[in-house]
């Protein structure tokens, strides 16, 4: 029964949820790291952008790219800046990276849903990507804060039951499928239950 004040979950995040609870053979596939300045890492979501699946996976890398790029940044201005003026120090080295045909809107909405895709995945674990089958950045971006928060906690609870799984079986085979939750390339997927918020904003 659903308890009073308690949010329906609609099919579209119940999917997604399903997505990236998933385990597929592409797990295991080791995804190129973004390299180049934030010219590069722009340009390459523009090429990568209206393909198909497998490539729906690739524009999602790439906006997880730029968005930890713009991260990056935004950790080196602030050792010596206020925390605005290192934001705004990041807008400009981007802005200027970047040929004047491209829109301050444009750009706006590219850097709001990198940091969307960053905070995901980056919570989640970076491999977790390989697991998008039917969603496009376009979608993820419009989840909400209360959506990425149920699927952080709806991931967290299939931990908890593998955990709880493996006291009660002791199972070499499903210690080796919890491992497989905690693969990622910092070696700390789910390190909170709830989101770390970008400390990076759109200006």
């Amino acid at each position: 029964m659903k308890k009073a004040g308690e949010k329906k979950v609609s099919g579209t995040l119940k999917k997604l949820i399903e997505e990236l609870s998933s385990e597929t053979s592409q797990d295991s596939e080791v995804m190129e790291e973004g390299t180049g300045d934030f010219f590069d890492l722009y340009n390459t979501i523009i090429n990568m952008e209206g393909e198909e699946e497998i490539a729906k996976r690739n524009v999602i890398k790439s906006y997880y790219n730029f968005g930890k790029a713009l991260e990056d940044r935004y950790d080196h201005y602030k050792k010596n800046n206020p925390k605005r003026t290192a934001q705004a120090l990041v807008n400009k080295e981007v802005r200027n990276q970047l040929p004047d045909s491209v829109s301050d809107d444009l750009l706006r909405k590219k850097k709001e849903w990198a940091l969307k895709i960053y905070d995901l995945f980056s919570e989640i674990g970076e491999h977790m990507i390989q697991r998008i089958k039917s969603f496009s950045v376009a979608s993820i971006s419009k989840l909400s804060q209360v959506d990425i928060d149920h699927i952080l906690i709806s991931l967290w609870h299939d931990v908890l039951y593998i955990v709880s799984h493996v006291i009660s079986t002791s199972s070499s085979i499903v210690l080796g499928e919890l491992a497989s939750f905690h693969k990622s390339r910092d070696d700390r997927p789910y390190k909170k239950i709830y989101r770390h918020h970008s400390a990076y904003s759109i200006h």
